[in-house]
């Protein structure tokens, strides 16, 4: 993973190999997803301090057209960092993300499904 990019909490950023390899991009995206997302009956969700990785993120989703949204959150406590967050909450856009992405974690593979009836 590292000769892929720096893996900095602020400063990683989306492998520019994603942006030529869309297969490569498919299994990057899978592989984070498993990590980072939170899943819910009405979302799929992940956060990050890290703005320019995100927005990244935000890019590679609409290359396999499914739709997000990009919020950021700044806490009231000074010492904590502002967090940007990816949104993934129409009912089509996390079915298109399960068909075309997926999980590998397992548990997050089954709230999906079940957030989904499917």
């Amino acid at each position: 993973m590292i000769k892929y990019g720096d893996l900095d909490t602020k400063k990683w950023r989306v492998p520019c190999k994603c942006y030529n390899n869309l297969t490569f991009a498919l299994y990057w995206l899978k592989a984070f997803f498993s990590c980072e997302a939170y899943v819910t009956e009405k979302v799929i969700r992940i956060q990050t301090v890290n703005k320019e990785g995100m927005q990244d993120i935000k890019k590679l989703l609409d290359c396999f057209d499914i739709s997000s949204n990009v919020y950021s959150y700044v806490p009231k406590n000074p010492n904590h960092s502002e967090v940007f967050i990816i949104v993934i909450q129409k009912k089509s856009s996390r079915f298109k993300f399960r068909e075309k992405i997926g999980f590998w974690h397992s548990k997050k593979s089954e709230m999906l499904d079940k957030a989904l009836s499917l």
